[in-house]
């Protein structure tokens, strides 16, 4: 038997924004080169979702460092070798740059980015520590098969100003707005299954303010609960939910329960 020791930390719910930093540079999609009637990125075995990680064997530190590489090497009539990381496998594929008329520019016919911003919710913090955990899940590739590789990332405080309403298959969303001049703000240093972590600093406001302790999985039951989170402005509110099945999770992507709303609001 294994004794775990108890820790107790301070409910969240705050809507809060994420800008996390990639470690080399996302595929996000393909872009069409005007004047040339292939893909570069394509015949040379890119796909979105790949993270570039160097040109010729130097580290690319940011999206226009890329661009103005690529249209350098493209100039000098080139095909570039990109290290490329893929389902946390490492390969080089061969490009060659095309020139485009609309931009004037050598391009490789690829959507990209180095930085990557949403909306979410704080699912704790621990006031003493100064840390924080959030969204409950990982920030992923845009296909959805592996964490995204961070080299740094910062949450801020946000206002809900609509909510995407899910469907089946389709998860819903929240859709907000970065404050300013927020509050609080924390730097994120993991990208993990149950979400990001990170320190927090300065005043996290919200419904509960006392810490709890933090409940071991098999101390979670079927019954009547409530959770936090924000639908409108920065407010944190409390709606009534019944647990109606808990699963033991047999991988840390799948989900543990099963809840439905039971709030007279909604």
């Amino acid at each position: 038997m294994e004794l775990v020791e108890p820790t107790w930390v301070v409910p969240g719910g705050q809507a809060i924004g994420i800008i996390l930093q990639t470690e080399g540079i996302l595929i996000t999609g393909e872009a069409g080169i005007k004047g040339q009637g292939s893909s570069p990125a394509r015949q040379g075995g890119l796909r979105p979702g790949d993270l570039i990680l160097a040109v010729e064997g130097k580290r690319i530190e940011n999206d226009r460092e890329f661009v103005e590489l690529i249209d350098r090497l493209g100039r000098e009539g080139k095909s570039v070798t990109l290290t490329v990381k893929r389902d946390n496998r490492l390969m080089h594929l061969q490009v060659k740059p095309l020139y485009c008329s609309d931009t004037g520019r050598y391009r490789l016919g690829i959507l990209i980015r180095n930085t990557v911003a949403g909306v979410g919710t704080l699912t704790f913090y621990h006031r003493e520590k100064n840390i924080f955990g959030a969204l409950g899940h990982m920030v992923t590739d845009p296909g959805g098969r592996t964490a995204l590789e961070i080299k740094g990332g910062q949450v801020v405080a946000a206002a809900i100003k609509g909510i995407q309403q899910g469907r089946k298959g389709w998860p819903g969303e929240k859709i907000g707005l970065f404050v300013e001049e927020g509050r609080f703000r924390g730097i994120i240093q993991k990208n993990r299954s149950f979400g990001i972590f990170g320190t927090i600093s300065g005043e996290v406001p919200g419904l509960v303010s006392t810490p709890l302790p933090v409940a071991l999985a098999e101390a979670v039951h079927p019954g009547p609960a409530e959770l936090l989170t924000v639908v409108e402005g920065e407010r944190v509110e409390s709606f009534q939910v019944e647990i109606e099945r808990v699963m033991p999770q047999q991988r840390s992507t799948g989900k543990g329960m099963v809840i439905k709303i039971t709030d007279p609001a909604f």
